[in-house]
């Protein structure tokens, strides 16, 4: 003879009780999973993903062509190893690039990429000392 329980239920035939153990159990991990996110979000630094904090991190308004280092220059869009090193390779045989344009002499650039890098890149010459 089937138990009778305090709540009438067919849920995978079930009692009362167990179905408030699995709503206790169940209440207890939505909290758990709460408290951690608002602990990350408020008060965990470390571990913070790059994405989350690309909008406070600072970021020059315009990179200089004729003085950015690879690193720099790796800062722009489509603008990999490889095209950094050789734009510093052509910077240092050909001398400083007068326009954007000019960078179409680099192996690997082409109109696109001008068009790609031209909100975030110029060409400032060079101050003397």
């Amino acid at each position: 003879m089937p138990r009778k329980s305090f709540i009438e239920t067919r849920w995978f035939s079930l009692s009362g009780r167990e179905l408030g153990v699995l709503a206790i159990v169940a209440l207890i991990a939505l909290l758990s999973t709460g408290f951690v996110h608002l602990w990350r979000t408020t008060y965990w630094d470390k571990g913070m993903d790059v994405k989350m904090a690309a909008d406070r991190l600072p970021r020059p308004a315009r990179i200089n062509i004729n003085s950015a280092s690879r690193e720099d220059l790796q800062l722009l869009r489509n603008i990999g190893p490889k095209t950094a090193d050789a734009i510093i390779e052509y910077r240092e045989t050909h001398g400083t690039f007068d326009s954007l344009e000019a960078l179409k002499e680099v192996s690997g650039i082409g109109p696109a990429t001008i068009s790609d890098i031209r909100p975030d890149a110029m060409c400032a010459p060079l101050s003397e000392k």
